[in-house]
């Protein structure tokens, strides 16, 4: 068996660091030698200052003299760890407590000391001070902590909102609609109250034969079909279905003829410009989008009766939009610029300002396109921008 070497008395390791006690000195960082035992044998003054202590206070001592227990003993077990393995230098965070109760972040970088035959005599370590930046970095942990909760509280509120203000929208196009439906069944049972009076009158006077009872049952049931098919039209609208592609001259005949009462009533026309294309979309949604912009241009007309009672809508199939636009004097300019904003509305006090918001929130947001308005031709003209599939 080979003959273990003893470890070197301490006068011996004092002996050694004789070169490095002037070193060390003009180091700016807090550095010391301890000996194999664990006991300091030299230090320099920042070493001493780290302390709070004198050189005189810590040469000779060992940690747990000058340490708490528990740091003298995390610091026994690492010297333990780099004698077993000389080769590899250490580094670790710590944190140090001194006896009155103080804290500081370090990092420890601590080498063996060798002699000739590579056997380790002692430890030299060096000691950085990271208080300062732990202190820094757990503030700006704070601050990214609270923000991020801030910004999840904000998001989860204009979540809600979007959800009441889609609601909101919902409701208010569902009430047009329900207009609309009573203008379009308007006429069918005003004729079903006609040809009910005719019959009565023919049947009081004996005049009811069997030529006229075919006759009016062939209206009252061409009636019957007319507003089931209203129905159906109106059926499919609120039915939401899955984006597919579609014809965008279809989707806009659907909204048009689901308007038709209404715009006829007011004498406004519609034309149509430009080539048709296809989009992938929801067909449901991109009729609310058409409906509210066209009801958008009918109250206008309605409110500032102009010369032209037209809307005219111009398809761009090279660029892949739509544009939508009235000859009624246009958006005012003070409301322009957020005339998407929810509440922002175009009819003053007469609208409910979610219209345009949720024509916004369609075509952006769940379409990927890109909507917009500007004032041109003494109207307003709205712009729908869609990527191409």
């Amino acid at each position: 068996m080979q003959e273990s070497k003893t470890t070197p008395p301490p006068h011996e390791a004092q002996m050694k660091t004789s070169g490095l006690e002037s070193f060390i000195d003009v180091l700016p960082a807090p550095v010391f030698i301890k000996d194999t035992k664990g006991t300091y044998i030299a230090c320099n003054s920042h070493f001493a200052h780290f302390l709070g202590l004198e050189k005189d206070d810590i040469l000779g001592k060992k940690a747990s003299d000058i340490c708490t227990v528990y740091c003298a003993e995390e610091y026994a077990k690492k010297d333990t760890e780099l004698l077993q393995n000389p080769q590899k230098p250490q580094r670790y965070e710590f944190m140090i407590t001194s006896r009155t109760g103080e804290g500081k972040n370090v990092v420890f970088y601590k080498n063996a000391l060798l002699d000739t035959d590579g056997e380790a005599w002692g430890i030299i370590g060096c000691i950085k001070d990271i208080t300062e930046h732990r202190h820094r970095q757990s503030s700006l942990e704070e601050f990214n902590r609270q923000l991020q909760q801030r910004v999840e509280k904000e998001i989860a509120e204009k979540t809600e909102k979007e959800k009441l203000l889609v609601e909101q929208s919902k409701n208010a196009l569902m009430g047009e609609m329900i207009g609309v439906i009573a203008h379009q069944w308007r006429q069918p049972l005003n004729a079903v109250a006609i040809i009910a009076q005719e019959l009565k009158l023919d049947n009081d006077y004996g005049e009811l034969t069997k030529e006229a009872v075919e006759y009016y049952s062939k209206k009252l049931v061409s009636l019957v079909e007319h507003m089931n098919s209203t129905i159906d039209v109106f059926r499919s609208f609120f039915k939401r279905g899955e984006p597919h592609k579609s014809s965008v001259v279809g989707i806009l005949g659907e909204s048009i003829r689901l308007l038709s009462g209404e715009l006829k009533v007011n004498s406004i026309s519609v034309k149509i410009n430009g080539d048709d294309f296809e989009l992938f979309t929801n067909t449901s949604e991109l009729k609310q989008v058409f409906i509210n912009l066209l009801v958008n241009a009918k109250d206008q007309i309605n409110s500032v009766m102009p010369k032209s009672r037209e809307i005219t809508i111009c398809l761009d199939k090279e660029a892949n939009s739509i544009e939508i636009a009235d000859y009624a004097g246009g958006v005012c300019e003070s409301i322009i610029k957020s005339v998407f904003e929810p509440y922002v509305s175009t009819k003053g006090e007469k609208g409910t300002g979610i219209g345009l918001y949720m024509v916004k929130m369609i075509v952006e947001d769940r379409m990927g396109g890109k909507i917009s308005v500007t004032n041109k031709d003494g109207g307003a003209c709205f712009r729908l921008d869609f990527k191409k599939m």
